[in-house]
């Protein structure tokens, strides 16, 4: 029984996998088919030492890495003229990044779908993105949202002049900026409160668009 169960369901199981194609791997928002060349900018939020400082402090060596800069990346795909460019912030998920929304192997991904429409389209790549270095330390979710977020949305307002902005959140990118909008007190992992205070108090955001992932996470 278990041998004819094993070579009727798992024999393919064995087989040498295929080799991979040689290719240069990209997980971040570069240049797409049928949009304008990006303009990425760059903005520190943090430094690599901080990583997990919304847990319990621990003992431990500091590390010479510690006063690195966490960097969050921009990645905007400026508006056609004659568009109504109103800004768009797109919000990846964890472990993912950017490229959700932009990548020239999804065509057309939502990024153009939205350019189409009008819209001046802006990435963000929180510290958590795949695409990024610091991706590989304990963030928790506190940290990139109530530092990532905020000091993204203020720059995009600042580049564009606009009001507010639209955001398309996905997956626990939603749960972050919800986590933003919603935690009234200032928290010893956050750096930048009067630019959330704004968020909260002065409508920045226009319209949101929640993908996948509701602001109420409860975990099974």
């Amino acid at each position: 029984y278990l041998l004819r169960l094993m070579i009727q369901v798992h024999v393919w199981t064995f087989r040498k996998p295929d080799a991979a194609p040689p290719r240069e791997i990209k997980r971040l928002p570069e240049a797409v088919p049928g949009l304008p060349e990006p303009e990425i900018s760059e903005i520190a939020t943090g430094r690599w030492g901080e990583a997990g400082a919304s847990r319990e402090p621990v003992d431990r060596q500091p590390r010479e890495d510690d006063d690195r800069p966490v960097m969050i990346r921009l990645t905007r795909y400026r508006a056609r003229a004659g568009a109504h460019g109103q800004p768009l912030l797109m919000i990846h998920g964890y472990s993912a990044s950017g490229t959700t929304f932009a990548h020239h192997s999804v065509q057309p991904g939502p990024a153009k779908l939205l350019w189409d429409a009008g819209f001046d389209i802006w990435v963000l790549d929180m510290r958590t993105s795949a695409g990024l270095p610091t991706a590989r330390l304990p963030w928790t979710f506190e940290e990139c949202a109530l530092n990532d977020i905020p000091v993204a949305v203020d720059q995009v307002l600042r580049a564009t002049g606009r009001a507010n902005l639209d955001v398309l959140a996905h997956c626990m990118g939603s749960v972050m900026l919800h986590m933003a909008l919603l935690q009234p007190q200032a928290q010893r992992c956050e750096h930048f409160f009067p630019l959330r205070e704004q968020l909260m108090k002065q409508r920045r955001i226009r319209r949101l668009v929640i993908s996948q992932v509701t602001p109420l996470m409860i975990y099974s």
